[in-house]
């Protein structure tokens, strides 16, 4: 077969499988059923030296040629789709579809936002009291952190702590909403 296998770098591959190309309509199916059989392939065990080792592999499909992509917009959309998979808890694969270009470009934009944010103090905390439901006593409280975006106005922790801990800025944040709770109870 003419299929082309490469490294892109760490432990990321590409995988071209021109032949599948012939029928559009199917191509998707076929790609589909052979990640299928990737994943089911690397997820069994191998022994090394004695150890029992379990691989896991996160797999973005997409086809090509598509006139509206080029073959590096491809190679683009098969990693946005990888990196789905990995979101929605890794060891699966899953089909490029064009929604995910616009949520990866979102995120960028929230990244880059975050870093800013960061420098420019836009989080602020506030302090939920925990209750004795026997007695109704205070018996501590539950920092909470928000995000008063500058011209998107409070965002939702469900759009950006995910971001925050996939960029490693959590450490960053997490040190500072320690320091300011501390001093918020003092």
């Amino acid at each position: 077969d003419n299929q082309i296998l490469a490294r892109i770098g760490g432990d990321e591959f590409a995988l071209c499988m021109p032949e599948l190309a012939d029928f559009i309509k199917d191509c998707e199916i076929k790609s589909l059923a052979f990640a299928q059989y990737l994943k089911e392939v690397l997820g069994q065990a191998y022994f090394h030296q004695g150890q029992r080792i379990n691989l896991t592999c996160s797999i973005g499909v997409t086809t090509y040629p598509d006139e509206q992509f080029s073959a590096e917009q491809t190679i683009k959309n098969a990693n946005t789709a990888m990196y789905q998979a990995k979101f929605q808890g890794k060891d699966r694969y899953t089909l490029f579809e064009n929604f995910m270009a616009l949520q990866a470009t979102r995120r960028l934009e929230l990244e880059s936002n975050l870093r800013e944010a960061i420098l420019k103090d836009e989080f602020f905390i506030v302090m939920q009291p925990q209750i004795n439901s026997r007695n109704n006593k205070i018996i501590g409280a539950e920092t909470l952190i928000r995000w008063q975006h500058p011209t998107e106005g409070l965002l939702s922790p469900a759009e950006f702590i995910p971001i925050l801990e996939s960029s490693g800025l959590i450490v960053k944040v997490g040190d500072w909403v320690i320091e300011t709770a501390c001093k918020t109870i003092v």
